[in-house]
């Protein structure tokens, strides 16, 4: 089967303001702290129906009330969004760098490089088997990159209502709608590769990690290898000629 070369070496990630002030950790263990960049998911709050607006008579009251009625809305329209394969669009070469950021890390914390090797093959396959392959670890891993978005954006949220006491001319419109651009950005399931990532990597290290209720290491670990076996399956089944047809 053809093979796509990969560079090993990946763009260092610009997620101004997607994570906490201090950036990215670098307890993701990429090598030389490089991270994928994230590019922007498309996603956008709509907000024609939000029952507040804001002007230029913003008041610290009416700017703390917009965005509760943001962050709220916002959510709901996220999730319907990370369910919707046809408003994501095309998969990127960063989210396929990122799923091999995530095998490495699983190789790590089990002892499973055999599979793990066998997962990032099946990534650098022709485009349309890489897309398929691709595919089929998203549709395995859904529950956990959605529970890794929801971990971002609850932290980036508690950043922004963390604001509320401060004054308009130190948090006025702008600076409101610069965090709500942020915030939307987050709505991306290579940021919840990124958090699934971190929080597997956050358990291997022994760190305290407030998301290990919620990311379960041992489900994605025998997801990766459900996946990648049924991937060799198929791939072996193709590469065996039909006895009978030959003849």
């Amino acid at each position: 089967m053809k093979k796509i070369g990969l560079t090993s070496t990946i763009a260092i990630v610009l997620l101004t303001g997607c994570v906490p002030t201090g950036g990215l950790p670098t307890s993701l263990g990429l090598q030389n702290e490089t991270q994928p960049k994230v590019e922007n998911s498309g996603f956008m709050t709509d907000k024609s129906t939000f029952m507040r607006t804001l002007g230029t008579d913003i008041t610290v009251q009416s700017r703390n009330a917009y965005m509760d009625e943001f962050i709220l809305k916002s959510d709901i329209q996220c999730q319907r969004y990370l369910n919707d394969p046809l408003k994501k669009g095309e998969k990127s070469a960063t989210e396929s760098s990122l799923y091999m950021n995530l095998f490495d890390t699983v190789s790590g914390m089990f002892g499973m490089k055999y599979i793990t090797d066998s997962a990032k093959s099946a990534l650098m396959d022709d485009k349309s088997a890489t897309a398929e392959n691709q595919q089929a670890y998203e549709n395995a891993l859904s529950p956990e990159i959605r529970r890794g978005v929801e971990i971002g954006r609850a932290r980036y949220a508690k950043e922004m209502t963390g604001k509320k006491s401060l004054p308009i001319e130190q948090y006025g419109l702008a600076n409101l709608e610069q965090d709500m651009t942020t915030y939307d950005k987050q709505c991306n399931d290579e940021y919840g590769l990124i958090e699934i990532n971190r929080a597997l990597k956050d358990m291997q290290n022994g760190m305290a990690s407030t998301q290990q209720s919620i990311i379960d290491p041992q489900a994605i670990k025998d997801k990766v290898t459900a996946v990648t076996n049924e991937v060799k399956e198929k791939e072996e089944t193709v590469a065996v000629p039909d006895n009978n047809q030959s003849k």
